[in-house]
Order: C-alpha cells, then structure tokens, then sequence
C-alpha cells in the first residue's frame, strides 16, 4: 500500500517559512499549556483533556512539517490486519478502547523518525494519545523541552538505577488510563550510525549474542518494563521496520537525510518503507526475563533479515504475514 503526499515545495523561501511557522506553533501551543497549568489544582480530568487538546494540535502542525517539507510517499507492508485499520479508517472511533491501546517499537536510523510514528497515530486517530520514550538531553531544549513534559513524554538517562522508578511510575499512570494510546520506544536506545554500529558488534561478540549488520542490538529492561506494566490494559506490541529510499546498504541514513539537509537542500527520502508486525502481548514470554531477552533477540535478528532484503530489493516483502 503506498499513501500519497503533497506537492514538493521547491522555494526555499517557502520552504524556511514553513519551518519558522511550524516552530512558532510549537512555541504558541507550549504558552498554552503554560496558562492551562492552573486547570492542574482546580480539576485534574480538565487539565489532562486540555492538555491531550494540545498534544493533538501538535500532532496536526507535525503532520503539516511531514507534508509539506518531507513529502515521502509511505509504503506500508507486512501484517494484514494491521494494513486494513488503514483502509477503514471511517470505522476506526468504533473500535473498542483495548484495540486503540498499543505499544510501538521500531529501528532508529534518523531524527525525524518520530514524525513517521507520529504519522501513523494521526491516520488512526489517536495523535492525542502519542507517549514517546526519549534520551533526557531533549527535556532541556527551550520551550519545546517543557512542552515534551508536559504531553507526558518520558525523559530517560540511560542509567537503569536512575530510571527505573521514573519510568514505572509513568507506566503505572498510563496504566491506569482508559483511553486511546501510542507508546513509541526506540529499543535500541540511539541512532543506527557508524559510531553506533562497532559498539554494538563489539558488546555482541564480547557476550556471545547476536551480531547484526543493519540494526543495533536491542536494550532489554526498557520494553520488558513496558510489557509488564501495561499487559493488562494493553493488547498488542506494533513491531515496526522502517527502510528510507536513497541509503545504500553500507551507508547511513542520519548522514544523509538530516535537518539541514531537508529545509535546505531539499534532501528527503522519496519513499519511507515501513513494515508492520502485530503482536499479541499475551504470548510474549514475560513471565522470564531471560525468556523475554531471548525473545526479543530473536525479533531483531528477523528485523535485521528484513533490512538485509530492503537493501537487496528496494522494499519489504509483503508475504511474510
């Protein structure tokens, strides 16, 4: 299935204003949250739904940056079932709440993945509903850092002794939540770079594990806590494989489509492939977490298989679901 986009932008003039526009949204749509904080010690179900509110424009202004300055066409492939929420979209609000409830874990290779997941939370009407696991040195970007906190995204330090109880304390909040959800996690903790890369083959070899070529090796306490945490009010894992068009298979895709290189160069992927795999919780080995690690290095040795066929091909299969 492949989405169309808009109409390239090719004035760069334009193109920087639409840039400035979006980052004068984001600054707009912090200010509000700043002057709905109040809403926090009078009525705390007015506060959440306000600020949801906000999340949800952020999600719209994200969804115009991704049209109109990176203009991929997105092709999706692998698990039908989940192809098909794509295709009946009008019949997405009668989906009971447990099936709008998912956790999301994909491949890092750019920046601006976040956008494509985010994407996908817009087309199933759930953009207000989007958590996102993120390293804490983004927490203190000005303005925008604040705003990231205050839509609930989760800030870690990499330190598990420092990040445990911060992120299980979010976990039980989201679990107690009766409402649409998208948590995004990066398993592997950072971008697929060639800094990246030797440290992760090197950590592999030294413990005997899996040596991959085209993805790094996964964290394992993260998403086993997120499992855990969320298995009763959660039904599936969305395992995602995101191939950029325009990367060879020695090359990296942060090198190539970077900030700088999109509003300035025009520099974008013709085609973002991304490849679903719908997984029911209820038969991920939790009850073991050296079962779930097993579990989990499994998955990303096939992940690694698919990227190796992405670079052969161009795409991703779409038979093997």
């Amino acid at each position: 299935m492949i989405l169309k986009t808009v109409t390239i932008l090719y004035s760069q003039f334009a193109r920087s204003a639409i840039f400035l526009g979006f980052i004068c949204i984001c600054i707009g749509i912090t200010i509000l949250q700043l002057l709905g904080k109040p809403l926090y010690f009078w009525k705390q179900n007015w506060y959440h739904t306000f600020m949801r509110r906000t999340k949800r424009q952020t999600g719209i202004a994200c969804i115009m940056l991704l049209q109109w300055l990176m203009p991929s066409d997105i092709v999706l492939s692998g698990d039908k079932k989940i192809l098909s929420d794509f295709e009946e979209l009008p019949n997405l609000q009668e989906d009971i709440q447990m099936y709008n409830r998912f956790i999301l874990i994909v491949n890092h290779q750019i920046s601006t993945d976040w956008l494509y997941i985010w994407w996908i939370a817009y087309i199933k009407k759930i953009h207000d509903g989007i958590y996102i696991i993120l390293k804490d040195s983004l927490r203190k970007i000005p303005v925008i850092g604040w705003g990231m906190k205050t839509f609930g995204f989760i800030f870690l330090s990499r330190s598990w002794s420092k990040d445990y109880h911060k992120l299980k304390n979010h976990l039980e909040h989201l679990s107690l939540q009766n409402e649409s959800m998208l948590l995004l996690l990066y398993p592997e903790g950072t971008n697929f770079s060639s800094n990246t890369k030797p440290q992760s083959l090197i950590y592999a070899k030294k413990k005997n594990l899996p040596m991959l070529d085209y993805v790094l090796l996964p964290r394992i306490k993260g998403l086993y806590l997120c499992l855990m945490h969320l298995n009763k009010s959660t039904k599936y894992l969305y395992n995602c494989t995101i191939g950029y068009q325009g990367v060879m298979y020695n090359e990296y895709a942060q090198d190539i489509f970077t900030f700088k290189s999109i509003i300035m160069n025009l520099k974008f992927p013709e085609n973002v492939h991304i490849h679903f795999q719908k997984i029911d919780i209820n038969k991920i080995p939790l009850d073991n977490e050296e079962k779930f690690k097993n579990w989990l290095y499994e998955l990303w040795i096939e992940k690694d298989k698919l990227m190796h066929q992405f670079f052969n091909q161009g795409y991703f299969s779409d038979n093997l679901q």
